[in-house]
């Protein structure tokens, strides 16, 4: 496991996040209303609660600048009092398909495993590519990783006077508006999260240093035609072709034709969130929160809790967020299995914290 240079300090916060809890009747907006009184310090109903701030990777910067000249405190103190505030930039990746859900995968059908989306490189905070929608959504090459960028490089491509620790990432919050087809299963499972056969999975890419398709390349033909495009060595120019996939796992022989390894059931590890069974009341928005400093063993009641939230089992051990390294790719997969089960989605967003 790896060991970060400044240890986190732990929120007095709940393990989960709650179910979502269904919208009241004639509201389609998708998103869960809380049918819990109001508590102190709470907004009323008609009252936006102030948005929180967002800082950039200077407005961290110039806080720890300040904390260890102005206040001599030393780094490490200050580390973990950045980490206890979650002061730390951010980048969103997101997919809308307005006010329709949209089917994005279907069971017993070659639509049963879609990459929706990718995040930006970790630790990057510009766009990578001139075409950021064909950047997001196109799929990878079936290729496996032969060699990757040292991290040196990353640091020039962040452009930041402070380089950012090897494994920076604190925290992953997916937000997803979908629901299921709306029928099928058992009685007793709908609306619950039991024996629901559609659900999002969590993937991961990295960036192989040759960039190569294998074969026509449109971006490759856009550098030709601008070769100021390809200056890779002080701004990125990523195209998806230089992606390798790294879960799902490739198989099969270099020789043959490579293939992602999808599972019939869900990967317990990179389960974000399942659909309620058969639900009729329009899509749920659930929001789920993945952190460095999740300790959930899965073999604990506490993991039983995520499963009834409709989380993979595994998902709360914090091993995949503390994993990811400088220049990581998150992705996102629609899944459906059997015939008649239907992914539909109506927003993906997917918001990364890291720590400089």
């Amino acid at each position: 496991m790896h060991r970060f240079t400044h240890p986190l300090m732990r929120h007095p916060r709940p393990a989960i996040n709650p179910p979502p809890v269904d919208s009241p009747q004639g509201d389609d907006s998708g998103v869960c209303a809380s049918s819990n009184p109001p508590m102190p310090g709470s907004f009323p109903e008609n009252d936006d609660p102030p948005t929180p701030h967002q800082p950039s990777v200077l407005d961290v910067l110039v806080v720890k600048a300040m904390m260890t000249k102005a206040l001599t405190l030393p780094l490490e103190l200050v580390n973990r009092i950045i980490d206890f505030a979650e002061y730390w930039p951010h980048t969103s990746a997101q997919l809308d398909y307005g006010g329709t859900p949209h089917p994005v995968a279907r069971g017993s059908s070659p639509l049963e495993d879609v990459f929706l989306l990718r995040t930006l490189p970790l630790g990057l905070i510009k766009q990578v590519n001139p075409d950021p929608r064909h950047y997001q959504t196109e799929e990878a090459k079936l290729l496996r990783l032969s060699s990757e960028h040292p991290v040196e490089q990353f640091h020039k491509w962040t452009g930041s006077p402070s380089h950012t620790v090897q494994h920076p990432c604190r925290k992953i919050v997916f937000t997803i508006t979908s629901s299921d087809q709306g029928w099928g299963g058992m009685m007793a499972d709908r609306g619950t999260y039991r024996h629901s056969f559609t659900w999002f999975e969590a993937g991961l890419e990295r960036i192989d240093a040759s960039g190569e398709c294998g074969d026509y390349c449109p971006d490759h033909a856009r550098q030709a035609m601008d070769p100021s495009s390809s200056d890779s060595t002080t701004r990125p120019d990523i195209s998806p072709c230089a992606m390798r996939p790294i879960v799902p796992a490739l198989v099969g022989e270099p020789e043959k034709r490579l293939r992602m390894e999808h599972p019939l059931a869900p990967l317990e590890e990179y389960m974000i969130q399942c659909n309620k069974t058969a639900s009729r009341d329009g899509p749920h928005t659930h929001v789920v929160e993945w952190r460095a400093d999740d300790n959930i063993d899965p073999d604990t009641p506490q993991a039983q809790e995520l499963v009834n939230a409709g989380r993979g089992r595994a998902t709360g051990t914090g091993e995949f967020v503390r994993n990811l390294k400088l220049g990581d790719v998150i992705t996102v997969w629609a899944k459906a299995r059997f015939v008649g089960w239907q992914n539909n989605l109506k927003f993906l967003k997917v918001d990364v914290y890291w720590a400089v």
